[in-house]
């Protein structure tokens, strides 16, 4: 029983990738930054972002997937709600004039109560963070709040490796994927797709529309 307990508590840096605070906290936004860029271009390639869209990230970390929306799509508005204060911080100053231009905000919050109206958006992503949240059927019934009619929802995550390395990041089985899909059309999601690159077999999406 001793040793099951110990293999179900996160470790420090599980722990400080769901919640990063402090020090290492601040090491942890600088890692996932770096690790996620390829993953927040396919992301916002397949959100398709047009002139009106109102777009919410959710769980933006340091901010990169934030600043590339605003610097290379034409998104009416871009807010963002993460758990972490450090990353709120973090993504803020990366993206300070764009926070102060009212074209960005970023809030501190979660996906299990979004502080928006319904129908506040018309493009909501998420990038590597949609298996660690305490309820993934609460969080997107919260999406599906917020999301308005025609709505498009990405969610972009890595494949676990067959046989992975020492220092590879982790990922998600395709079984896990399949039950992802069938929570997203459960929960009132359409047109349910799985999206990858040709030279990035490792990285897919999930696009879906309300």
């Amino acid at each position: 029983m001793q040793i099951q307990h110990l293999r179900a508590t996160p470790s420090l840096a599980q722990r400080q990738f769901r919640l990063p605070h402090g020090l290492v906290g601040r090491l942890a936004g600088w890692f996932m930054a770096r690790e996620n860029r390829r993953l927040n271009r396919m992301a916002i390639d397949w959100l398709e972002v047009e002139p009106d869209d109102d777009v919410l990230e959710i769980g933006f970390g340091p901010g990169h997937g934030i600043a590339l929306l605003a610097e290379q799509t034409a998104a009416r508005s871009i807010a963002g709600v993460d758990p972490s204060a450090e990353m709120v911080h973090q993504a803020s100053a990366r993206n300070q004039t764009a926070v102060a231009a009212g074209r960005v905000s970023l809030v501190l919050g979660t996906v299990a109560a979004l502080p928006f109206p319904d129908a506040s958006f018309s493009r909501v992503v998420v990038v590597s963070n949609f298996h660690i949240w305490p309820s993934r059927a609460d969080g997107v019934q919260e999406i599906y709040r917020v999301l308005a009619a025609g709505g498009r929802f990405v969610i972009c995550v890595r494949l676990a490796l067959r046989e992975p390395w020492p220092w590879s990041s982790p990922g998600v089985s395709t079984e896990q994927l399949h039950r992802d899909e069938a929570l997203l059309r459960k929960q009132g999601f359409s047109h349910v797709q799985r999206a990858t690159r040709k030279h990035r077999r490792r990285s897919v999406c999930l696009v879906a529309t309300k």
